[in-house]
């Protein structure tokens, strides 16, 4: 008869059983890891400033097509990009106007042409400026009744022109009078 003997502390075969990592392969998969989240902290810096960059841009975009889309809904010699604006853009002649912008795309002001090269000043109403709008107005001479607008939305407002992140958008605009209706005879 043969009978199981339990394992004793001094039995080799029962030492040579047990399951577990060595210090080696500890140290080696910590390294591991360390290395893996310092490349990924690495990257958070250029992710953030790639997810500024893009917010920008949509900014920018969006003051365009609202700027562009205004300009085509208004009268053409007297178009007003929004309520408050003194004098309207007259798109039958050659023209540059500056309207500055806030953060979330609100306009705050027309602006001097001085203030567009040179950066609007940090008090008053343009003190929270963030964008700066210029809208360029040149008619088509060899195609009749259209001008070439050109949006140039630039980031910050505060900075020298040469300073500023600028996207340019250009469309071209009609000039249709509103047909009338005949007089009843």
């Amino acid at each position: 008869m043969h009978l199981l003997k339990s394992p004793s502390a001094t039995d080799n075969s029962f030492k040579n059983l047990q399951g577990g990592f060595s210090l080696v392969e500890v140290v080696l998969a910590i390294g591991v890891i360390a290395f893996s989240i310092v490349a990924i902290l690495g990257m958070l810096p250029i992710a953030l400033k790639s997810a500024t960059e893009s917010k920008k841009e949509s900014r920018a975009a969006f003051i365009a097509n609202h700027l562009l889309a205004t300009l085509r809904a208004t009268t053409f010699e007297n178009a007003r990009p929004f309520e408050s604006m003194a004098t309207g853009i007259n798109l039958s002649i050659s023209s540059n106007t500056t309207i500055a912008y806030t953060e979330i795309g609100e306009p705050l002001d027309v602006v001097a042409e001085s203030s567009y090269l040179s950066g609007v000043s940090s008090s008053g109403v343009t003190a929270n400026a963030t964008f700066l709008a210029r809208i360029s107005a040149s008619p088509v001479s060899s195609l009749g009744g259209l001008t070439s607008v050109s949006a140039e939305i630039s980031s910050p407002a505060v900075a020298p022109r040469d300073n500023r992140q600028i996207f340019s958008f250009t469309t071209l605009i009609a000039n249709f009078e509103p047909a009338t209706a005949p007089s009843p005879p």
